[in-house]
Order: C-alpha cells, then structure tokens, then sequence
C-alpha cells in the first residue's frame, strides 16, 4: 500500500487523483513531483477530516523537530524547505532523496495519528 506518490510536475489529473484517494483514506497528502534531475516534496493535511486537527496540533513541537531532522538528511546545498508542520515542501531535493523524505514524512504523520492525545 503506498502512502505517498511521484508524479511529473505537469500531472495535474494524477495529483488530483491521489488528493482525493488521501481523503478517502484518511492520509495526510504527500507527494514528490519530479522535473529533470531534482523534484520537490510537498505534505499537506487538508485531506484529513478536521477532527485529526486536535490531534496533530497536540504533537506539533515533534512533528516540527521530525521534520527538520528530515530535511537535514535529505537537503543539499540546493535544497529549501517552507512551510509548517500542517503544510510544507522541501525543494531542490535529488530524485532519490525526495523519495526518502517522502517516506519519512507519511510515516511520521501516520505515527502521530496513531497517537493518543
């Protein structure tokens, strides 16, 4: 079961697609989108039901120390992240590294979902 995607930049319809399998299935929205050499890691939480908010708000400081300890794994000298803990994206990342932070990211939010608050 895949937990985030890749998709060419210009692949609207697939991204569309995946936000609204996320929502169906209760995932936080991450994916990679892709250009020649370098891609873009973007996580959103829109697609859960508002209720999960409370949830995440109440484990903010380790989302946020998560995913900075992420993006120093994966960055390069080229690489920037924006963003906050509910939405963000880290450019600039190698293929290979944003298929990395990717994995970590839905993971780490799918840890703190299971969390009880």
């Amino acid at each position: 079961m895949d937990y985030y995607r890749a998709f060419r930049q210009k692949d609207i319809e697939g991204q569309n697609e995946w936000f609204d399998e996320c929502r169906q299935r209760g995932l936080v929205y991450v994916q990679v989108l892709t250009r020649t050499k370098l891609a873009v890691v973007q996580w959103d939480y829109i697609s859960l039901d508002p209720q999960q908010d409370s949830r995440l708000d109440a484990h903010s400081q380790r989302l946020r120390d998560e995913l900075f300890d992420i993006y120093s794994k994966v960055s390069t000298s080229r690489s920037l992240v924006y963003g906050t803990t509910s939405v963000g994206h880290i450019d600039g990342l190698v293929i290979e590294q944003a298929h990395e932070a990717a994995r970590s990211i839905s993971l780490l939010f799918r840890q703190v979902l299971a969390l009880e608050n």
